[in-house]
C-alpha cells in the first residue's frame, strides 16, 4: 500500500472520528471523506491502491449493516417489506429495460456505421497500411489534438482535466513507439513476439513483456 492510500485512510478514519464526536455517525463521515477524495486529482490513484482490499471492505461494510438491523422491526413490518420490495423490483426492471433497448439500438447503429464504411473504403487494407494509419493517428493525437485540448483546459484552469490529458497524450507517444515496432515485425514477415500485456489502470500505460527491439 502507499502513501497516499495510508493517507486516504486516514483522512476517512479522521473524518469519521469527527463526526462520532459532533453526534452524527462514523459512516457519515467516512462517506463525506469519501466523496472529497473522490474528487480531488489523486483520485484514479487511490482508486488502484484500494482494489485489492475492495471485496474485503464491502463484505465488512455489508456486515456492519446486516448486525445493526432490528430483526423485530422487520419480522412486524414483514407484508409492508415484501411489497415494497416486489414494487421496486418491477419498477427498476421497467427502467432497465428501456435503457437495454437504448443500448441495443445504438450498437446496431454502429454496425450499420461499419458496413457503411466498408462499403465505402470498397475493401480491407493490408496489416502494414493499417499500422501506419494507427500510427498517423497516434501522432496526430500528442503533436495537435491534446496540445489543443490543454490550451482550452489551461485557460480555463481545469487542473483535473490537464493532468489527465498530459498523462494521456504521453500514453499516445509509447503507443506511436509499439505500432512503430510492429510495423517493422509484419514488413520482416514475422509477428509481434508479446507474451504478457499490462494496462496501467491510472495512466493506461500498456508495457509488453517479450517484446522484440
Amino acid at each position: 500500500m502507499t502513501r497516499l492510500a495510508i493517507l486516504g485512510m486516514c483522512v476517512v478514519l479522521g473524518a469519521a472520528m469527527v463526526t462520532e464526536m459532533g453526534g452524527l455517525s462514523m459512516a457519515m463521515g467516512a462517506f463525506l471523506a469519501g466523496v472529497v477524495l473522490s474528487e480531488s486529482t489523486f483520485r484514479h490513484q487511490l482508486e488502484a491502491d484500494v482494489e485489492p482490499f475492495r471485496g474485503i471492505l464491502l463484505g465488512l461494510f455489508f456486515l456492519g449493516v446486516g448486525m445493526a438491523l432490528d430483526l423485530r422491526i422487520i419480522a412486524a413490518n414483514v407484508g409492508l417489506i415484501l411489497v415494497s420490495v416486489t414494487a421496486f423490483v418491477k419498477l427498476k426492471m421497467v427502467a432497465i429495460y428501456g435503457v437495454a433497448r437504448l443500448f441495443r439500438a445504438a450498437a446496431e447503429s454502429e454496425r450499420v456505421h461499419a458496413a457503411n464504411h466498408l462499403l465505402a473504403l470498397q475493401r480491407v487494407e493490408t496489416t502494414v497500411v493499417n499500422l501506419d494509419a494507427a500510427i498517423e493517428n497516434e501522432a496526430f493525437q500528442f503533436e495537435e489534438l491534446y496540445p489543443a485540448y490543454m490550451d482550452i483546459a489551461r485557460n480555463q484552469r481545469e487542473e483535473a482535466a490537464l493532468e489527465a490529458m498530459h498523462r494521456a497524450m504521453a500514453v499516445e507517444r509509447i503507443h506511436e513507439v509499439l505500432f512503430g515496432r510492429a510495423k517493422e515485425a509484419v514488413k520482416d514477415g514475422r509477428d509481434l513476439a508479446i507474451t504478457a500485456i499490462w494496462v496501467c489502470p491510472v495512466e493506461a500505460i500498456m508495457p509488453f513483456s517479450g517484446v522484440s527491439r
